[in-house]
C-alpha cells in the first residue's frame, strides 16, 4: 500500500512540474533561413499565437533588441532566438514598445 501511495504521489508531483510553453514549439525561427521565411510570411514583424505575441527582430544586424511593457497588468516577456514573446496574463490594455540598438561603423580614408 505504501508503494502504491508513493507511486501515486510521484506521478502527481511529476505532472505539477511541467514547464509552461508559450505558443507552439518550432513556431519561431531558429536559423537565418527560417528568419527570412518568417519575414516573408509576416512582413509586419510580429505574429499572434493564442495569448502571446512574437515580435521578431527587424534587423538581424541590430544589437540589444528589447521590449518595454507599459501596463499595471501582469505579463511575461521571454527571449526567443530572433525576437521576444510577449504574453499577457490578464485582460487589459498593454503598450509594448519594441527597441533595437544599431551601431554603425564608418571608415574614412
Amino acid at each position: 500500500m505504501k508503494k502504491l501511495i508513493s507511486l501515486f504521489t510521484g506521478l502527481i508531483m511529476l505532472a505539477a512540474n511541467c514547464p509552461t510553453v508559450y505558443a507552439d514549439e518550432n513556431t519561431y525561427p531558429t536559423i537565418y533561413t527560417e528568419y527570412k521565411e518568417f519575414i516573408s510570411e509576416y512582413p509586419d514583424f510580429y505574429r499572434v499565437d493564442d495569448n502571446s505575441v512574437y515580435f521578431v527582430n527587424r534587423d538581424v544586424q541590430a544589437y540589444d533588441m528589447s521590449l518595454i511593457v507599459s501596463s499595471n497588468q501582469e505579463s511575461y516577456v521571454t527571449d526567443d532566438n530572433y525576437g521576444f514573446v510577449f504574453s499577457p496574463q490578464e485582460d487589459g490594455r498593454y503598450i509594448v514598445t519594441v527597441e533595437e540598438f544599431h551601431e554603425q561603423y564608418v571608415w574614412v580614408i
